[in-house]
């Protein structure tokens, strides 16, 4: 048996074999039985040119420190009811 590839794909294998519609061992088979493509691959080489390394790897936000104490006054803001 060979599945579909709908079935198979990654976003949606996991829950397929949770329903018992996929079997993970004859997946696994199928898997296997793919052929290597790496002899049609093509290796590229991407340079940075003009950009610091710094930059490249910066996972900031930029939000700046001072912005996250600044608050906008609105209903969630407000201290307790009084009443």
């Amino acid at each position: 048996m060979t599945y579909d590839d709908r079935m198979i794909d990654k976003r949606v294998v996991d829950r397929n074999i949770l329903k018992g519609l996929v079997d993970p061992n004859q997946l696994k088979r199928q898997i296997d039985g793919l052929p290597d493509s790496e002899a049609n691959c093509v290796h590229v080489s991407v340079e940075n040119q003009g950009v610091e390394d710094d930059e490249v790897y910066d996972d900031d936000d930029d939000i700046d420190e001072d912005d996250e104490d600044e608050t906008d006054g609105g209903p969630d803001e407000a201290g307790p009811a009084e009443g």
